[in-house]
C-alpha cells in the first residue's frame, strides 16, 4: 500500500512538473529566465522525488523493525515455553527420586512407577526434541532476519548514496542558477540605468520642443494680427497706391526668403517676422504715392499670406505629429521599464526560492547524517 501511495505521489508530482514546464514555456519571459526557471523546476521536482524516496525507505525500515519486534516476541514466547517444560521435567525427576526413597511394598506399584517413569522420560525426550526444533527454528528465523536486515541496510545505503549524489548535483545546479540570476540581475540593472538616462534625455528634449512649439504659436498669432492690421491699412489707403512696385517686389523676395528659412528651421521665425515688419514699414512710407498699383497687387499679397499661413499650419501639424510619436515612444519605453522591473521582482522571487531550496537541501543533509549515525 505504501509503495502504491508513493508511486501515485510521484505521478502527481510529475504531472505538476509538466504543467509548470508548460506554464514557463507559455510565459513572456526572456529565454535565459525561462531556462533558469526550467532548471529550478527540475531541481524542485528532483528534491520532491528524493523526499518521497526517503519517506518510502523510512517506511521500509519501520516495517522491518516491526517484523524484528514480532520475531523477538515469538522467540521470547518459545523460551518461556521451554522454561515451563524444563520445570515440569525437573518436577518429574523430583517425584521419581521421592518414589525411589520410599519403600515400595508392592511390585505392582513399582512396575507402575517404572512405566510412569518411562512415559515421563518419553515425554521429556519429546519435549527436548520439540525444544531443539523450536531453537533451530528460532536460530533460522534470526539468521534470515539478520540477512534481510543486512540486505535492506545495504540497499538503503546505496539508495541514500545515490540520493546524496543527486542532492549535490541539485545544489550545484541551484548555485549555478543563482549565479546566472545574479548576472541577469546586473545586466537588467544596467539596461534599466541606460533606459532611465535615455528617458531623461528624451523628456528634456520633449520639454524643449514644447517650449519651441509655444514660441512658434505665439509668433504665428502675432503674425496673423500683423497681417490683419496691414490688410486694414491697405484697405484704408487704396486711393493712393501709384508707385510701389519696387517695394512689392522686395516684399515678395522677402516672403520667399522667409518661406525658405521657415522650411529650413523654425527657430528663425522671429527674424523673418522682424524683416517682414521692416518691409511693411518701408511699404507704408511709400504707400501714399503708390496706392494705384498696390490695389491690384493686394489680392495676390493676401493669397500669398494665406498660403504662408497654411504652410506654417501644416508644419505645426507635422511637428505635433512628431511630438505625438515621440510621446508614444516615451510611453513605450516606460512600459518596457515597468516590464523590466517586473522581471526583476520575478528574479528576486526565484532567488528566494533558490535560497529556500538550499536550506531544504542542508536540512536533508543534516537529517541524513543523523540517520546514518
Amino acid at each position: 500500500m505504501s509503495e502504491e501511495t508513493s508511486a501515485l505521489s510521484v505521478l502527481v508530482e510529475l504531472d505538476e512538473y509538466n504543467r509548470r514546464q508548460i506554464q514557463i514555456a507559455d510565459s513572456e519571459f526572456e529565454p535565459d529566465v525561462r531556462s533558469l526557471m526550467h532548471k529550478l523546476c527540475l531541481s524542485e521536482w528532483r528534491l520532491k522525488f528524493v523526499e518521497t524516496a526517503l519517506e518510502a525507505s523510512n517506511k521500509l525500515l519501520v516495517d522491518s523493525q516491526r517484523k524484528v519486534e514480532i520475531l523477538d516476541q515469538e522467540l521470547s514466547k518459545l523460551n518461556s515455553k521451554a522454561l515451563i517444560i524444563y520445570a515440569e521435567l525437573q518436577g518429574a525427576k523430583a517425584e521419581i527420586k521421592s518414589l525411589k526413597g520410599e519403600e515400595c511394598s508392592h511390585l505392582d506399584e513399582i512396575s507402575i512407577l517404572r512405566s510412569a517413569k518411562e512415559e515421563e522420560e518419553l515425554k521429556t525426550s519429546g519435549l527436548k526434541e520439540s525444544v531443539k526444533k523450536l531453537r533451530a527454528e528460532a536460530t533460522e528465523r534470526e539468521r534470515t532476519f539478520r540477512q534481510e536486515k543486512l540486505d535492506t541496510e545495504t540497499k538503503h545505503r546505496k539508495e541514500l548514496g545515490k540520493m546524496t549524489v543527486n542532492l549535490e548535483a541539485a545544489t550545484t545546479k541551484t548555485e549555478q542558477a543563482s549565479a546566472d540570476v545574479k548576472k541577469i540581475k546586473q545586466n537588467t540593472s544596467k539596461a534599466v540605468g541606460k533606459c532611465n538616462t535615455k528617458l531623461t534625455k528624451k523628456t528634456a528634449e520633449l520639454v524643449e520642443k514644447e517650449r519651441e512649439l509655444s514660441i512658434a504659436t505665439e509668433a504665428l498669432a502675432t503674425k496673423s494680427s500683423e497681417f490683419e492690421n496691414t490688410s486694414k491699412a491697405l484697405s484704408e489707403i487704396r486711393e493712393s497706391h501709384s508707385n510701389c512696385s519696387k517695394t512689392i517686389k522686395s516684399l515678395e523676395t522677402d516672403l520667399r526668403d522667409s518661406k525658405a528659412i521657415n522650411n529650413a528651421s523654425r527657430t528663425s521665425v522671429h527674424a523673418e517676422a522682424d524683416r517682414i515688419k521692416k518691409g511693411i514699414a518701408k511699404a507704408t512710407v511709400d504707400i501714399d504715392a503708390r496706392l494705384n498699383e498696390l490695389e491690384h497687387s493686394n489680392q495676390g499679397l493676401e493669397t500669398k499670406c494665406r498660403m504662408f499661413e497654411d504652410r506654417y499650419s501644416e508644419q505645426v501639424v507635422a511637428s505635433a505629429k512628431k511630438e505625438e510619436q515621440f510621446i508614444r515612444s516615451v510611453v513605450e519605453e516606460r512600459r518596457s521599464n515597468d516590464r523590466v522591473l517586473g522581471l526583476q521582482r520575478d528574479l528576486e522571487k526565484e532567488e528566494n526560492r533558490c535560497f529556500e531550496l538550499e536550506l531544504a537541501c542542508q536540512d536533508l543533509r543534516h537529517q541524513f547524517g543523523l540517520d546514518k549515525e
